[in-house]
């Protein structure tokens, strides 16, 4: 990824699994001063962008995937 030249946007819930993995990401974009990728956390959602409650269960009633497509829209009307 680090060749592309395009504008990259990278979202995900900080109570993913795999987290850590973008957090971590993230520091080395800064590192190799990867100036074209964009990092939008959503704090303490889950994969899909769902709640999860002390034992990481989803809260399915609370729906943020309109809210996410929409900042996927605002990013790519910037970029």
């Amino acid at each position: 990824m680090k060749e592309l030249e395009i504008p990259i946007l990278i979202t995900y819930g900080t109570k993913d699994w795999n987290a850590q993995y973008n957090d971590l990401f993230y520091v080395e974009s800064i590192n190799l001063g990867m100036k074209n990728v964009t990092f939008k956390p959503y704090i303490d959602l889950e994969h899909n962008f769902f709640p999860v409650n002390e034992k990481l269960e989803p809260n399915h009633e609370i729906y943020n995937w309109e809210n996410v497509g929409k900042d996927w829209l605002k990013w790519i009307k910037s970029n």
